[in-house]
């Protein structure tokens, strides 16, 4: 059991590090994300400190504004 939840939280982690390094790659703030998603800029913190359980529908939005142009 601990070892599936340590590698659950290595996939959480691994999300987040990716959402973070995809918002500084586009060189934008978590408020200019905030406007492109309609997610709360608060929320966004959130998700990138690990305090927050963002749904589907949330990683989609985020993924959307931060996809590779």
């Amino acid at each position: 059991k601990v070892y599936k939840r340590i590698e659950s939280l290595e996939v959480e982690f691994q999300i987040i590090k990716e959402i973070i390094e995809a918002r500084k790659d586009k060189n934008i703030t978590q408020k200019e994300l905030s406007d492109l998603t309609g997610i709360m800029q608060e929320n966004i913190s959130k998700i990138e400190d690990g305090n927050a359980n963002p749904s589907l529908k949330t990683l989609k939005k985020l993924a959307a504004a931060l996809v590779k142009n």
